[in-house]
């Protein structure tokens, strides 16, 4: 039996995407078996670091009973995602195979390497010229998708490198779509034959009932725009 599980997430906050995703994926949610605490980043509760994490960041994951003394709270989202797949095993969003596993790894810090750094670079810098790196990018993602010839990275069964991606695919697309990525950028993802792959990819993600239950479109936009707003003004 799963010990009693509380997550520490922000709406706002792919990396904590990352975690809630993964906990709808095997179930916690529906089953009642996770306490969900949502906080306000830009108004964090003064007992959030001395309590959770003193690094007063989320996601983090609470386990154990609160004031148990084998308690634990354990910070970072990729931590996390394997967390959620040890815990819930018979989800299998872990691979059995120890190298699947090891791409599965690889595969997520690739993304944040060719693909988040270049659109960081383009939404929170104001550098539009970073959209050919991200368009260079999501070819290399492209293909290490391409390996398995399936729906996802490893075939046509999610894992969590799928899961640590997703947040991150939904936002380009989402962003993309409220103007945030400059259009000779993002006319390309969304239209050229080039990244059809890579469409596909972001449809089988954001089409799943995990991803309906963890985004809100229109409440990211509008948080995306004031934190745009509140950056430049503070250049």
């Amino acid at each position: 039996m799963v010990q009693p599980l509380t997550i520490y997430s922000a709406r706002i906050c792919p990396w904590a995407q990352r975690a809630t995703l993964a906990l709808h994926e095997v179930g916690a949610y529906a089953n009642k078996q996770v306490e969900h605490v949502e906080i306000d980043l830009q108004n964090k509760p003064e007992w959030y670091a001395s309590k959770v994490n003193p690094a007063s960041k989320v996601p983090v994951i609470s386990v154990g009973k609160e004031g148990a003394a084998d308690q634990v709270n354990i910070p970072e989202s990729g931590v996390l995602l394997e967390l959620v797949a040890d815990l819930f095993p018979e989800a299998g969003l872990s691979p059995a195979d120890p190298v699947q596993r090891a791409e599965a790894r690889y595969f997520a810090q690739r993304y944040t390497d060719v693909v988040t750094s270049a659109m960081y670079q383009i939404t929170m810098h104001g550098k539009p010229e970073a959209g050919a790196t991200l368009l260079e990018g999501v070819t290399e993602i492209q293909s290490l998708l391409n390996r398995h010839q399936g729906t996802f990275l490893l075939g046509d069964k999610l894992s969590i490198g799928d899961l640590a991606v997703a947040p991150f695919i939904g936002r380009i697309y989402t962003l993309g779509k409220a103007g945030l990525i400059p259009d000779e950028t993002f006319s390309k993802l969304a239209s050229d034959s080039k990244y059809e792959p890579f469409r596909k990819y972001h449809e089988a993600l954001t089409s799943r009932p995990s991803w309906k239950e963890t985004f809100d479109d229109e409440y990211i936009v509008e948080k995306m725009k004031a934190r745009l707003e509140a950056h430049k003004a503070q250049k």
